[in-house]
């Protein structure tokens, strides 16, 4: 009786041997379906940013598990710069002419693009008393004005190749920097005088027989030292810049060319800083 009792323990234990392989493969499957999934996961240990830059504030520490959507640090190009920039109703409107103030209003809920072909852009950063420029380009616009400055928000775009600064000879456009963007808008003819010439709103100007006349000055917007007008000036008037004393009407004087302020005017009404 004890070895049949021994004998059916040994073919219960070989009957069971099956099973229990079945349950350790079965195990061994699950253990590998997860070392592949883990392997898997690795994969997304690496962060790739899209376009090359520098890595600014990080928000997670090495071995931190990070969720979806969880944010990790931001990282910062140093080819391409955005700068907003607040353009203020006024000035803005100074540089259209007629026909493109009527087709920016028109199109105003897609204006961008009338932006981008309206004007070129530059930005300016002061460096040790002196200025550095780069060439921007306008990526867009909001859609409306800012309901309490009454200005457009342009964003622009400065392209300054990869931060090196070891071969540049000047500092890179840094994020944080400040700076002002000039907007230039398409050369359109109009009348342009020295805005010290006008007073309480009349010129005093010198006509073909060399008498002064005054006329009234339709002063469209002033920029600098310079007085746009509507009109009211012929083509090739002579405005006196000078104090000429008591000014008498019809006064026959002895006009002169100041070459050097009508050089000056030239400059700043094509865009170039006078100082």
């Amino acid at each position: 009786l004890v070895q049949r009792r021994a004998v059916i323990d040994l073919e219960n234990a070989l009957a069971l041997i099956p099973a229990a392989r079945a349950k350790l493969q079965a195990q061994l499957d699950g253990a590998l379906a997860e070392l592949a999934k883990r392997e898997r996961d690795l994969q997304f240990c690496e962060i790739r940013a899209p376009f090359a830059g520098a890595v600014g504030p990080v928000a997670l520490e090495e071995g931190q598990f990070v969720a979806s959507g969880e944010q990790l640090f931001q990282v910062f190009s140093d080819a391409r710069l955005r700068v907003d920039a607040a353009i203020p109703q006024s000035q803005l409107y100074r540089l259209l002419d007629e026909e493109s103030r009527r087709a920016i209003t028109e199109r105003m809920a897609n204006h961008a693009e009338g932006v981008k072909n309206l004007f070129s852009a530059r930005v300016v950063v002061s460096e040790r008393g002196q200025e550095v420029s780069w060439d921007a380009e306008i990526v867009g616009a909001r859609e409306s004005l800012d309901a309490n400055t009454r200005a457009l928000r342009v964003t622009v775009v400065v392209e300054q190749g990869e931060l090196n600064l070891v071969k540049s000879s000047r500092l890179p456009l840094a994020r944080g920097a400040f700076c002002r963007v000039e907007l230039t808008g398409r050369k359109r003819p109009t009348v342009v005088v020295p805005r010290q010439s006008i007073r309480n709103g009349t010129l005093l100007t010198v006509d073909a027989e060399n008498r002064l006349r005054q006329v009234p000055a339709d002063v469209e917007f002033t920029q600098g030292t310079l007085a746009v007008l509507r009109g009211g000036l012929a083509l090739g008037a002579r405005v006196v810049v000078s104090e000429p004393g008591p000014i008498m009407e019809g006064a026959l004087v002895a006009a002169v060319l100041d070459e050097d302020l009508a050089a000056e005017m030239v400059q700043e009404s094509a865009g170039g800083a006078v100082r």
